[in-house]
């Protein structure tokens, strides 16, 4: 609970409800445009995400899905994270969830991270215009509680936020 507040001190002046916020961008290090210690807590995010899929899975349930490859390479430190940006949405008031989409064409290792109310998110529902390299299949939907993080493949595989659950967090 303590990481929330912290956290949330740190992106509340850039956060208006219904928008979209940027918070960081660039390599580790760079003067313009980077919040070292929003990069630092990515990092660390990932890192416990890693170890938990390493010390949680077996060898071939890892090498069944690139996202849990990709997070054994992180701990093994073969290929070592590399935070590159840090952005929001403020859901609050606002009347449309976050239809289902995917971010880009191609893998985007994501991190989401729930803070304030719980909401609903949805990964795997094909999308109406799906690009040759979307993943989809049988849409599994979990309720994302306030200080939960969710690592995914957002450039692959569709997903959506809604509905909120109001006076949760």
């Amino acid at each position: 609970e303590r990481e929330q507040k912290q956290l949330l001190s740190q992106v509340k002046s850039r956060c208006v409800a219904g928008k979209d916020f940027h918070l960081s961008s660039g390599p580790a290090g760079a003067a313009q445009h980077t919040n070292e210690p929003l990069h630092a807590l990515g990092e660390e995010l990932f890192g416990r995400v890693a170890s938990e899929v390493v010390g949680q899975l077996t060898p071939a349930q890892i090498e069944s899905e690139p996202s849990f490859r990709r997070m054994r390479r992180a701990h093994t430190g073969e290929e070592p994270v590399a935070i590159d940006s840090v952005t929001g949405v403020v859901y609050g008031s606002r009347k449309l969830d976050l239809h289902n989409h995917t971010d880009l064409d191609r893998p985007l290792y994501t991190m989401s991270l729930a803070l304030g109310d719980a909401c609903d998110f949805t990964v795997g529902c094909k999308t109406v215009r799906p690009h040759k390299n979307e993943r989809s299949g049988k849409p599994v939907t979990l309720r994302m509680e306030s200080g939960d993080a969710m690592f995914f493949d957002g450039g692959s595989v569709p997903h959506a936020v809604g509905p909120l659950h109001p006076g949760s967090g």
